[in-house]
C-alpha cells in the first residue's frame, strides 16, 4: 500500500512539474522567447529545489521525498500562476501547443486537442480565482431571485409594456437577467428579480453573473484605442501615411490616383453593403433626435426615457437614440481607469457627472431602457483587444420579436476625459453575435446568443477581426488563429466581394498596437485578396490589416495577427 501511495505521489509530482514547465514555456512562446529552454529551466529548477530540500532533511524515505517534491512543484505552479495571472491563461490558450508547431503527423491532432482541453481548465481556473471586477458585488440589500424566461407576446398583440414589450430589467441596481434559452421557445413563468429595496421594476440575476456595486468597475476593458484610422495620401508620387485627422467615411474625399494592373480601383467608390439583420451595419450617423434632448431632460433615467419616447416612436429606434445620446454625452473616464480609481456606476451618478467606465454605461443603459419598456440586462464578461484581455460589462436587449441582441455603448463612445476623441460609431449596436463575439466573451456562455457557443480557449485563439471588417463586407479566411508561429512569410487571405481596398502593415510587437509599421507590398481591391508579409527572423511581430473605400483615402484598422517566426 505504501508503495502504491508513493507511486501516486510521484505521478502527481511529475504532472505538476510538467504543468509548471508548460505554463512558463507557453508565456515565453507568446512573447517570442525560447519556449523549449524556458520549459527545461522551469522543470530543472523545481527538481533541483526538491533535491536540495531532501538532501537537507533527515527523513529520506521514498514517500517523504515524493511529498517534498510535490509540495515544491505545487508552490512553483502557484507562483507562476500568481506572478503571470492573465498572461499565463492567455498564453496556454493561444500558444500552449507551441511544441506542435509544424507537426503534421497523425499523433499531432489528438495531442493538440488534449493540450487545448488542458488550456480550458487553466483559463477556467484563472477566471474563478481572479473574479471579474465588473461583477464584484451585489448592491447593498439586494435579494437575488431565480430568473426565468419571459413569454413572448404573439405577433400583433401588445404586451404589458410599451410597444408590446414588457417593462422589466434592473433600474437602480443594474442587475443581470436570465440568459435566453438558445434554440428553445420561451416559457410562461414570471421573470425573477433583483430587489434593491426601492420601488421600480425587477431585474433577474443569473447564476454566476452578479450586478456591480457603485465602485466595482475599475480595471475593466476601456474602449478600443481611438487611433485606429490613418489617411493614405499620394504626395509627389509616393504613398505616405498622413498625420492629419482622418475624415469620417460619410464625408470622405478621395485623393485622385491612377493605380494600374488587375487590382486597380473602380472609377467610383463601391456600392453600399446590403444591410444585415436588425439593420447592421448601421449608418454611423448620430440620430437627429439626440439634439432635441436637453440637459434638463437628461437629469434622471426616467426623464431621459421620457424625452427619448417623445423623440422616437419604435422600440428599436428608441434604443438607438439612447445609444447615440450616451455615446456622445457621457465621457469615458480613461484617466480614472488608468489610475485604478473607482468611478461611481449608479445610473443617477452617471447622469450627474456625465462620466463613466463600462459598468456605468451598462447600468445606465439598463435603467433607461427599462423605462422605455424594453427588457435590457447587464452582461458581465471579458473583452479582447490588441493589448490583452480585460474585465468588461455590456448589455443585451430583447426586441419586439422576442429575440435578443447585443449592445456595448462603452466601445462606441466619442470622447475621453484625457481629451482623446474618435468618430461616432454604431459598430457595437445590435451587432450580430458572430461579430460581437470576436472581442466579447460573457461569463455565461448563453449570452453569446449562438447555437454553438465558443469556448474560452476558442475565444482567445480566433483571429482578432474588428467590426469594421464585417461592416465593409470583408470575410477573414486565413490564418484561422490569432497567433502564427514558425514562419517568416505569412499570408492573410480575405474574401472581398465589395472590392474594398485592403492592405497590410507589419511592426515589432513591442512597439505596441499604435505603431503603424511598414506596408507589406501593394494593397488590393480584388474579390479574393492575399496579403503577404515577411517578418524579421527574430522577435514577435504584429501584422495589421487595413480597409478603405479606395487605394487613396482613409484606411481603417480592421484586424490584427501576431507572428513569431521561430520558437
Amino acid at each position: 500500500m505504501a508503495r502504491v501511495s508513493t507511486a501516486v505521489l510521484w505521478g502527481i509530482w511529475l504532472a505538476t512539474v510538467t504543468g509548471a514547465a508548460w505554463l512558463t514555456s507557453s508565456v515565453a512562446a507568446m512573447l517570442g522567447g525560447p519556449a523549449a529552454a524556458t520549459a527545461a529551466l522551469t522543470a530543472g529548477g523545481l527538481v533541483a529545489l526538491a533535491a536540495l530540500w531532501s538532501a537537507a532533511s533527515s527523513r529520506r524515505r521514498a514517500w517523504a521525498v515524493a511529498a517534498r517534491g510535490l509540495l515544491v512543484a505545487v508552490l512553483g505552479v502557484a507562483g507562476v500562476f500568481g506572478l503571470l495571472g492573465a498572461d499565463a491563461a492567455r498564453a496556454v490558450a493561444t500558444r500552449g501547443d507551441w511544441f506542435l508547431d509544424g507537426r503534421t503527423a497523425a499523433w499531432a491532432a489528438p495531442v493538440r486537442e488534449a493540450t487545448l482541453e488542458a488550456a480550458e481548465v487553466v483559463v477556467w481556473a484563472h477566471r474563478r480565482l481572479a473574479g471579474n471586477r465588473a461583477a464584484r458585488d451585489l448592491p447593498s440589500g439586494a435579494e437575488v431571485a431565480t430568473p426565468a424566461p419571459l413569454p413572448v407576446a404573439p405577433s400583433g398583440v401588445a404586451g404589458p409594456g410599451q410597444d408590446g414589450l414588457r417593462s422589466v430589467g434592473a433600474v437602480a441596481s443594474g442587475g443581470a437577467a436570465a440568459p435566453p434559452q438558445v434554440g428553445a421557445d420561451s416559457g410562461s413563468n414570471e421573470q425573477g428579480g433583483l430587489r434593491s429595496g426601492g420601488t421600480g421594476p425587477l431585474g433577474g440575476v443569473s447564476p454566476g453573473v452578479a450586478a456591480p456595486d457603485a465602485h466595482a468597475d475599475d480595471g475593466e476593458a476601456p474602449p478600443p484605442n481611438p487611433e485606429g484610422e490613418l489617411l493614405l495620401t499620394n504626395r509627389g508620387g509616393e504613398l505616405r501615411w498622413s498625420d492629419q485627422e482622418p475624415l469620417p467615411e460619410a464625408g470622405l474625399t478621395l485623393i485622385p490616383a491612377a493605380p494600374r494592373g488587375p487590382d486597380a480601383a473602380p472609377e467610383r467608390p463601391p456600392a453600399p453593403i446590403p444591410p444585415r439583420a436588425l439593420g447592421w451595419p448601421h449608418d454611423g450617423v448620430v440620430r437627429r433626435a439626440v439634439a432635441r434632448i436637453t440637459d434638463a431632460a437628461a437629469r434622471t433615467p426616467e426623464s431621459l426615457a421620457a424625452a427619448i419616447m417623445a423623440a422616437a416612436s419604435t422600440p428599436q429606434e428608441r434604443l438607438r437614440v439612447l445609444h447615440d445620446w450616451m455615446a456622445t454625452h457621457v465621457t469615458y473616464d480613461d484617466l480614472a481607469w488608468a489610475a485604478q480609481e473607482a468611478v461611481p456606476s449608479d445610473p443617477q451618478d452617471v447622469l450627474t457627472s456625465r462620466r463613466a467606465v463600462c459598468a456605468g454605461y451598462a447600468r445606465l443603459y439598463v435603467a433607461v431602457a427599462t423605462h422605455l419598456g424594453v427588457e435590457a440586462v447587464y452582461v458581465v464578461g471579458r473583452a479582447r483587444k490588441a493589448t490583452g484581455v480585460e474585465d468588461h460589462a455590456w448589455n443585451a436587449v430583447r426586441l419586439p420579436s422576442g429575440s435578443w441582441s447585443l449592445v456595448d455603448v462603452t466601445w462606441d463612445v466619442t470622447k475621453w476625459t484625457s481629451g482623446r476623441t474618435q468618430p461616432f460609431s454604431t459598430d457595437y449596436f445590435l451587432t450580430p453575435p458572430e461579430i460581437f463575439g470576436v472581442d466579447h466573451s460573457p461569463e455565461d456562455a448563453r449570452w453569446q446568443l449562438r447555437d454553438a457557443p465558443v469556448s474560452a480557449v476558442g475565444f482567445l485563439r480566433q483571429p482578432l477581426t474588428l467590426p469594421v471588417l464585417a461592416r465593409h463586407g470583408v470575410e477573414w479566411v486565413a490564418p484561422d488563429r490569432a497567433e502564427v508561429a514558425g514562419a517568416r512569410r505569412v499570408t492573410v487571405a480575405l474574401r472581398n466581394p465589395h472590392h474594398r481596398h485592403l492592405l497590410a502593415t507589419v511592426a515589432p510587437a513591442e512597439a505596441g498596437p499604435d505603431a503603424r509599421g511598414t506596408q507589406c507590398g501593394e494593397g488590393s481591391v480584388a474579390a479574393e485578396v492575399n496579403l503577404t508579409c515577411t517578418v524579421p527572423a527574430s522577435g514577435r511581430h504584429l501584422i495589421k490589416v487595413w480597409v478603405g473605400l479606395a487605394p487613396i483615402g482613409m484606411q481603417t484598422l480592421a484586424a490584427l495577427l501576431w507572428v513569431d517566426p521561430g520558437v
